[in-house]
């Protein structure tokens, strides 16, 4: 493919462009704007959310486990993984170009009151993710745009300098190439794991942008389980019901703990790199996941695991070995949300000459939990149209026998987040 893309990225902004003439009906010009979710864990620099005000960490908190719970009662399944961080990443840009109303349904649905101090943390991870070592953790976004199109200078200048992105030109016309072209960066970035995430009918006919985000994560446990000692065990699906499952074993000390409030037990496990863990609910009653949902979206899960680092005694741990994939309609989760005028309203500032609204959005995360470590991957899409020490004690057990809830953090921000119920 000739000129398939060419990179924007230090442009003062897009060369002159083939200027495309609108059909009659111009309710079918998109701009597609894409954010493929990764993330990878291994040696980090220790330096992420002391940027962040306590008050943004603890809105990114409940939204992204706001979202969580949205996710969940939108699958049948209920075994469910979402990156919130790409959605929130991506709602950030885009509303730097709108106002009024629909800005504030996106610092609503973010739980800002302070759109400056929106941008600013979602500007600061960008910043902060992006600069670090990528055969450690891959964060990049990316503004692809039509080369029959321009963006507009400051939207280029703000993309580049503020949220880190490459900008590039792209042959949207022809989508199988484009296609092509977003799914090879995608998975040369990702490692390899994130294959073919869009095709040619993700372009459909009036798509004149995209915007991209990726988050790559392949942690490695601090504490490896041994693979000898995983045996197929009860796991409770319902109160009369249980399936069998491969389920790991682990003898260690863990940060753990008990919490009345929710119901519910936690278990803290570190990954090889410092700062990286998953935390794992389980609550006391089978069906007990759809409450703790309820409470994380009002409190978020930070205020709870917090408590957690009081309690470091030996724990032997049992639980299941488990993949899950989860694809998602981000834009009915945010219309449910109350996020109406970015889906139905046009703004300028995008693409230069033109309005532009966000026709769809979709995430794909998938997550692997085994002996060695996790392995979690989303992909994201949004479409946008025109217009201490402890004397030895004998081993706590810890079973995770039943539905339970599950999140990776880096610090204090949620990457990924989920529920496993089967």
């Amino acid at each position: 493919m000739e000129n398939a893309e060419e990179d924007l990225s230090n442009s003062e902004g897009v060369p002159p462009a083939r200027r495309k003439v609108f059909d009659e009906d111009d309710s079918n010009k998109f701009i597609e704007s894409v954010s493929v979710v990764l993330a990878r864990d291994n040696a980090f620099a220790d330096r992420l959310s002391f940027g962040l005000r306590h008050n943004a960490r603890r809105s990114i908190d409940k939204s992204s486990m706001s979202l969580l719970k949205d996710v969940y009662e939108a699958s049948d399944d209920k075994n469910v993984v979402t990156s919130p961080l790409g959605v929130f990443v991506l709602l950030s840009l885009f509303s730097t170009v709108t106002n009024g109303t629909t800005r504030q349904e996106i610092e609503n649905v973010l739980g800002f009151h302070d759109y400056s101090q929106l941008t600013d943390s979602f500007e600061y991870l960008s910043e902060s993710y992006s600069s670090m070592d990528p055969n450690l953790l891959t964060f990049a976004n990316k503004v692809c745009i039509s080369d029959t199109y321009q963006l507009e200078k400051e939207f280029v200048n703000l993309a580049t300098r503020q949220y880190h992105s490459e900008v590039t030109s792209i042959d949207l016309q022809n989508p199988e190439a484009a296609a092509d072209v977003v799914n090879q960066w995608a998975y040369s970035k990702s490692g390899g794991n994130i294959k073919d995430p869009v095709s040619a009918e993700t372009f459909t006919p009036g798509i004149v942008a995209l915007l991209i985000n990726i988050i790559y994560f392949q942690g490695k446990w601090k504490y490896p389980f041994n693979v000898d000692e995983t045996t197929e065990q009860t796991f409770h699906i319902s109160a009369t019901e249980t399936v069998m499952k491969p389920t790991m074993q682990l003898s260690q000390k863990l940060f753990h703990g008990y919490n009345r409030f929710l119901q519910a037990k936690m278990i803290h496990l570190p990954y090889n790199e410092t700062d990286f863990s998953m935390i794992i609910v389980v609550p006391d009653e089978i069906h007990g996941v759809p409450r703790l949902l309820d409470l994380f979206r009002n409190e978020g899960i930070l205020r709870f695991t917090s408590k957690l680092y009081m309690s470091y005694k030996k724990v032997h741990l049992e639980m299941p070995k488990f993949e899950v994939t989860t694809r998602l309609n981000v834009k009915d989760i945010l219309v449910k949300e109350g996020v109406h005028g970015i889906f139905s309203k046009y703004t300028s500032g995008v693409v230069k000459g033109e309005g532009v609204k966000v026709s769809d959005a979709f995430q794909q995360a998938c997550i692997k939990v085994d002996e060695a470590g996790t392995e979690a991957a989303a992909f994201t899409e949004f479409g946008i149209q025109l217009r201490c020490y402890m004397p030895e004690e004998e081993p706590v057990l810890f079973k995770v026998d039943r539905p339970f809830v599950y999140a990776i953090l880096h610090k204090d921000i949620v990457l990924f987040t989920g529920t496993y119920s089967h």
